[in-house]
């Protein structure tokens, strides 16, 4: 028993050590972190009031950007009495405070991406040191009770305590989710005073949020808590927020009502202009999915209401952008007059992994889409990337929850399937022809869905660079490939692309006299994706994909192929491949498939994963032996 014991007690300061070596090893740490929200009832309404303080402290001197602190406002929040200092530990072991007026308030724009009444403060802290710490405290005023704050105990560096505090009438009920990758280590309390509840959450010793190749992002990662409030009494009265997934579903269409009524005339004659000559209702959808793709730039808005409420279609129709609420709400409106059954429809991307009915909330959703009900058939609109094939979903929202408004008026959920590897092919037919160690020839590369959505959009956006995109995208064997010519064609408008090219290879053959050797793995997909043993997060992919392969080589004149490879076939739960070599007349056809079967890869099957890479690498160093006669 005390052996037990003793296994235990080191097990905890091993856990203590690790956390504390990771804190003196950082640049810098998260002291504390501490937010106390002050929630009460006041004249019927719910009034939200925080008070955020933060501590970091630097173990070195570090660069302007890691001293840089921001802090932002978002729509239905409004940031208050925003201080910030740095303190300096002087020669008798005590420290002298600064305070620090270098406080810039700034829009956020990135891109297409355009925030409108949200804002952020970027606080520069001068002269940062070794020893040195900061401080940053300012109050939050939470607008609307539907968007109360979640909190965030991890952050990029380690945080050696976060302590999330509500203080609440006794009156409101609250639910909420902790979500994380230590959300098992948060300790929860809730305890009366006097007429009011106090809830606390915290955590300590928080690692810091790694960056990773193909990583869950941040959101998934981060160690929070999601509070909403379910409803709250005034006198004998309840008054519902956010006590269920109807709740939101009815303020949501609450919302959609609030779109300030125009006349549509010209978005009718538009419409029916579009759908005219149209043979059935789904030539009907696409035409009128196809023309909002092509007409309406997507723009991003996050500015108060607009975050939620779409523009009227007529508006968006003659401004020639929106967002992702715009573009579907433009959609519903010309599909409407079409004739279509359709709904506005809500989803979180997969950045985020809160479902519906765990987290009745905004937070679970950031992007608006276009539900289609047509032939028994439900189709997923998205006309924010202008090439995704109809009725096929954008990759970020695979495997996630849509809430939609349903024929009997209340709300449907369905799950976006992941979609199995043949329905994402990228088909690549290559003829070969040699000519001494130097290889030439012709290629057809063929791609639909996920893949046509993902090439057209790095190409059409590359500018002046698209002769380098295309000639890395098409490349073969090895980095001295030269792409000669190129022609790309709509083989399936909207949906598939066919690229036919010519090419050489210098030098690719190795000649050894009497033999020479060639390798036919003119390509060598997940080549870099192995997947490293320090590792924390899963290891997510954009969507499946089966990737066929044909090479036919021409054997050249005076040699002969003594012997070909042995057929090999092999299947993991990640993913599969089988590589076949036949000989045909003076040919060799080489065919080759791979197959993706997981969107996410976790811990668990990394090594699953490793061994797939690995034996692929087996078969791209096969070589076939050509023998002079």
């Amino acid at each position: 028993m005390k052996s037990i014991y003793l296994f235990f007690c080191l097990l905890k300061v091993s856990a203590v050590y690790s956390q504390f070596s990771e804190i003196e090893q950082s640049k810098m740490y998260y002291e504390k972190k501490s937010e106390v929200a002050h929630v009460t009832v006041v004249d019927s309404d719910i009034k939200i009031s925080l008070e955020i303080d933060e501590r970091r402290v630097f173990n070195e001197m570090v660069a302007p950007n890691y001293a840089t602190e921001f802090v932002y406002s978002r729509s239905f929040s409004e940031i208050e009495g925003l201080t910030a200092s740095i303190s300096f530990l002087q020669k008798n072991g005590k420290y002298a405070s600064h305070k620090v007026d270098n406080i810039i308030e700034k829009s956020e724009f990135t891109g297409d991406i355009f925030y409108g009444e949200d804002t952020y403060y970027e606080i520069a802290f001068p002269n940062v040191e070794k020893g040195c710490y900061t401080e940053v405290s300012y109050e939050m005023e939470v607008t609307d009770p539907h968007f109360f704050k979640p909190c965030f105990f991890s952050e990029y560096y380690p945080v050696k305590e976060a302590v999330y505090t509500i203080v609440a009438d006794s009156s409101i009920e609250f639910g909420w989710s902790v979500f994380g990758e230590q959300k098992d280590e948060v300790v929860f309390e809730k305890k009366p005073d006097g007429n009011k509840y106090i809830y606390s959450w915290i955590l300590k010793n928080s690692k810091a949020v790694k960056v990773e190749k193909n990583d869950p992002g941040y959101m998934k990662v981060a160690t929070h808590v999601v509070v909403y409030i379910k409803k709250y009494r005034v006198g004998n009265e309840s008054k519902t927020v956010l006590s269920s997934l109807d709740d939101l579903f009815n303020w949501y269409q609450e919302l959609i009502g609030k779109i300030k009524p125009v006349s549509n005339e010209k978005l009718v004659n538009l419409t029916q202009q579009i759908i005219a000559g149209s043979t059935s209702e789904t030539e009907k959808a696409e035409r009128i999915f196809a023309w909002v793709q092509s007409n309406i730039r997507y723009i991003a808005f996050e500015d108060g209401w607009r975050g939620f409420i779409p523009f009227p279609a007529s508006e968006i129709c003659e401004k020639r952008y929106g967002d992702c609420k715009d573009m579907s709400h433009l959609m519903f409106e010309m599909m409407q007059i079409a004739g279509l059954d359709v709904a506005h429809a809500w989803v979180g991307t997969r950045s985020l992994y809160y479902r519906y009915e765990d987290t009745p909330c905004p937070n679970v959703d950031n992007h608006m889409i276009t539900c289609l009900k047509l032939d028994g058939k439900t189709y997923l609109l998205d006309a924010t990337d202008p090439y995704t094939p109809f009725g096929i979903p954008s990759t970020f929202i695979l495997s996630k929850q849509v809430l939609f408004k349903g024929g009997n008026g209340s709300y449907e959920l369905i799950q976006v399937p992941e979609y199995e590897p043949e329905f994402c092919t990228i088909q690549t037919e290559v003829v070969l022809n040699a000519n001494g160690i130097h290889v030439s020839g012709n290629a057809t590369k063929t791609i639909e869905t996920f893949e046509y959505s993902h090439f057209n959009n790095i190409y059409h956006n590359s500018g002046t660079g698209k002769k380098d995109y295309l000639t890395d995208y098409l490349e073969l064997g090895q980095n001295n490939f030269n792409l000669i010519s190129s022609e790309i064609r709509e083989t399936k408008p909207r949906a598939e692309t066919t690229i036919q090219y010519t090419f050489e290879i210098p030098g690719y053959i190795r000649d050894l006299g009497e033999s020479s050797f060639i390798n036919l793995n003119l390509t060598t997909p997940l080549t870099e994706d192995m997947i490293k043993a320090d590792r924390a997060y899963n290891y997510e992919l954009e969507f499946k994909t089966s990737q066929k392969s044909r090479v036919t080589f021409e054997i050249p004149e005076g040699y002969e192929v003594p012997e070909l490879p042995v057929d090999i076939s092999k299947d993991f739960a990640v993913g599969s491949f089988s590589a076949t070599y036949r000989p045909v007349g003076k040919t060799v056809i080489y065919e080759r498939i791979i197959a993706i079967n997981r969107l996410v890869i976790t811990p668990s099957e990394f090594g699953e994963w490793n061994n797939f890479i690995k034996a692929l690498h087996d078969i791209y160093t096969t070589t076939i032996e050509l023998k002079k006669r």
